[in-house]
């Protein structure tokens, strides 16, 4: 390899010298320049009187909302609200986050894997495939204590997939282990759920006793890389119908890929196969039911509970939880 001394061309150093020393001149003239204005307009404020038809406070309040509010985006009237803001943020800077770290590890396999779906969603404007929901193996690490998971990518929307750290996952628990007493879940960016109402949303459902999942915040590492905070969101299983203080039954949602739009939707049936070997009877009336649900001569005062569909759309409007109205997002459960 052959090295050649390069000499450094000193003038277009000299060149960057002399635009940045006129550029910082330019400034300092401009700062001049909206002095004098502003002292000029002060003065003829106070001068000519217009002060006494226009007080101060009312003046600037008159800017804001024609001027600075319109056109900057800042609004004098909100000061105490950005100060609070202002110091939260500061706040949350210095002192440590009270919310549980948790380490997710996965092999390169399953990162392999976890990027190929990502792919697949991405040509097929987010939908997976039920032929690529396939569940790769991982760990979680919690306080020095190692659980085995399986996981794969969910979501529909590019926030769900569309940047490798923000992927949100389907979690499922090996074995007999439990974690947060629950056996599946999903880690998944706040912004996907609107942030901290979607926790709002499920304490208030709890709060009027319907049915509603654990929903919490955690910080999230993968393979030691700081992923930020993320949501765990506890899906539909009989831990959750029990945890509630019901009797297990059959939990029905609809196909993603199929259930865009009413009366073109298939109903799912959560552990299927264990409830037609348990209670083969209860299932197919369940699915006759639903199915039936399509005519318009449905009868739905005999099989749905009005009250608490009425509870339940109310607290979605007062928390803007609106994800929840979606059909491919409704879950029904049959009380035994």
């Amino acid at each position: 390899m052959l090295i050649k001394n390069k000499k450094l061309d000193f003038k277009k150093f000299k060149f960057i010298t002399v635009v940045s020393s006129f550029f910082k001149k330019f400034i300092f003239f401009l700062g001049i320049i909206a002095f004098f204005l502003t002292a000029l307009l002060s003065s003829y404020y106070f001068i000519s009187g217009f002060s006494k038809s226009y007080p101060p406070k009312e003046f600037i309040l008159r800017i804001n909302d024609k001027v600075i509010d319109k056109y900057v985006g800042f609004n004098i009237r909100n000061f105490f609200d950005y100060s609070k803001i202002f110091y939260l943020n500061l706040i949350s800077k210095i002192t440590p986050s009270k919310l549980e770290n948790v380490y997710l590890e996965m092999s390169q396999e399953s990162i392999l894997g976890i990027e190929a779906q990502r792919k697949i969603k991405s040509e097929n404007g987010g939908e997976l495939p039920d032929d690529y929901k396939i569940f790769l193996p991982g760990k979680i690490n919690i306080n020095n204590q190692v659980y085995d998971i399986k996981l794969r990518t969910k979501g529909v929307r590019g926030l769900h997939w569309n940047e490798r750290n923000s992927t949100s996952y389907k979690i499922d628990m090996i074995g007999n282990s439990r974690l947060w007493g629950m056996e599946e879940f999903s880690l998944q960016k706040p912004i996907t759920r609107n942030y901290t109402y979607e926790y709002l949303f499920h304490k208030l459902l709890g709060h009027i006793e319907l049915i509603n999942i654990k929903y919490f915040f955690v910080n999230l590492y993968l393979n030691k890389q700081d992923l930020g905070v993320f949501a765990v969101e506890e899906s539909f299983s009989k831990e959750l119908v029990e945890r509630n203080k019901k009797r297990n039954g059959p939990i029905f949602s609809l196909k993603d890929e199929l259930s865009e739009y009413f009366p073109n939707v298939k109903f799912e049936l959560y552990s299927e196969n264990y409830w037609i070997s348990q209670n083969k009877e209860l299932t197919q009336n369940a699915f006759s039911i639903l199915n039936s649900l399509k005519s318009q001569n449905f009868e739905i005062n005999n099989h749905f509970d009005i009250d608490k569909w009425a509870k339940y759309f109310a607290i979605m409007d007062l928390t803007a939880a609106y994800h929840g109205s979606l059909l491919k997002s409704v879950k029904l459960f049959i009380t035994l």
